[in-house]
């Protein structure tokens, strides 16, 4: 993953404290499927790192929330698919045990691009007040507009473990 620039840095801010403004990033996409038949894929691609709790109290023109634009991000097309995509994350925290996920919390996604949808895989990083992971949701859309969320948590919620969430 490589980050790229701020969407928008408003003036106010002074750069010595770090950003909390939404990021459009670069990466790769990869997918191995073992069964019924070996099939592997790996594409380039961009994605949008949106720090959720900072964003309710501020907008960019760079990249809409809840209304159209050549990227924009809809509350809807996440969690509950209701209103408000933090809310329906901190319920389902709250209600999975994790109570310390207070502090920020960083959306990785794609954006809708000139209106059109398309997640396979959202990631919801969400931190303790100190910055420390807390949690990360994986939220999986299919084909078939199933939408599926893994919660990975606890005290082994470190960079480079390999970690299994329950199905």
């Amino acid at each position: 993953m490589t980050l790229g620039v701020p969407l928008s840095v408003p003036l106010s801010v002074p750069l010595s404290v770090p950003l909390s403004v939404p990021l459009l990033a670069t990466g790769e996409v990869r997918h191995a499927r073992l069964r019924p038949a070996g099939h592997q894929f790996a594409y380039p691609t961009f994605f949008v790192l949106l720090p959720m709790r900072a964003w309710q109290h501020t907008q960019t023109a760079a990249l809409p929330r809840n209304r159209w634009g050549w990227l924009s991000f809809y509350d809807r097309d996440h969690g509950d698919g209701g209103a408000d995509a933090l809310a329906w994350l901190d319920d389902l925290l709250h209600e999975q045990g994790v109570h310390d996920a207070t502090g920020e919390v960083w959306l990785q996604t794609y954006p809708r691009v000139l209106g059109y949808v398309f997640k396979p895989v959202s990631f919801w990083y969400c931190h303790r007040p100190d910055g420390g992971l807390a949690a990360v949701v994986a939220e999986v859309n299919n084909t078939f507009g199933e939408r599926h969320c893994y919660l990975l948590s606890g005290d082994d919620l470190a960079w480079g473990r390999t970690l299994r969430a329950r199905k």
